[in-house]
């Protein structure tokens, strides 16, 4: 059961479009106090148009989950944002394996400290290289603190990543939460110098 918001994001089109397909039974759904909710996605076309197609053509980048900036010095980097009334900044909670790292196992000395907090809509994380060769490293090394990556909200994280491989993009980290879902980041900092992530939390 989906509000009219959540089927509009998922059917990538209007709410008022939502709601239209409702009133002419295209959709199936029900009012529940006055307010519409969708009991099953998609609605028939004559060529057959279907929930899982839908999928396929969303935008992998139509959800932003949060921004990273790299600092040199995360406790101070948390005072400073948490003065400008962002937070409370908290060490991200979740277990990561399989980590590669431009294809190759990363190693057991690269560490990293990561803090992220709420911001709105989206999170803020902090991270801050420790040990071992990174690109987040590489970064600070060569253009100092900033926004290095940016993340999205995917449902499918393999079938995101396959679609964007497709598309001649190369896979520069990934990993695997042990809970379901995993994250990957892609080579798009060619233009405009930003990686885009592309994240499927894992379930709650």
């Amino acid at each position: 059961m989906w509000s009219v918001k959540q089927a509009a994001e998922l059917m990538v089109i209007s709410e008022q479009r939502v709601r239209k397909l409702l009133q002419e039974g295209r959709i199936k759904g029900k009012r529940l106090n006055g307010t519409w909710v969708v009991l099953r996605l998609g609605y028939q076309r004559k060529r057959g148009y279907n929930i899982e197609e839908i999928k396929t053509k969303k935008s992998p980048f139509s959800n932003i989950e949060h921004l990273s900036i790299v600092v040199r010095d995360i406790d101070k980097a948390v005072e400073y944002y948490q003065s400008l009334g962002i937070g409370p900044f908290e060490p991200t909670g979740f277990s990561i394996t399989d980590k590669k790292r431009h294809g190759k196992p990363v190693t057991a000395d690269v560490k990293q400290e990561v803090r992220v907090a709420q911001m709105g809509q989206i999170k803020l994380a902090l991270f801050q290289p420790v040990s071992g060769e990174t690109d987040e490293k590489k970064f600070l090394e060569s253009r100092g603190e900033g926004i290095q990556h940016m993340a999205f909200r995917v449902d499918d994280i393999d079938r995101e990543t396959a679609k964007l491989e497709e598309k001649g993009f190369k896979v520069v980290f990934s990993g695997r939460f042990v809970n379901g879902g995993g994250f990957a980041y892609f080579d798009t900092d060619k233009v405009g110098g930003v990686v885009f992530e592309l994240v499927e939390p894992p379930p709650e």
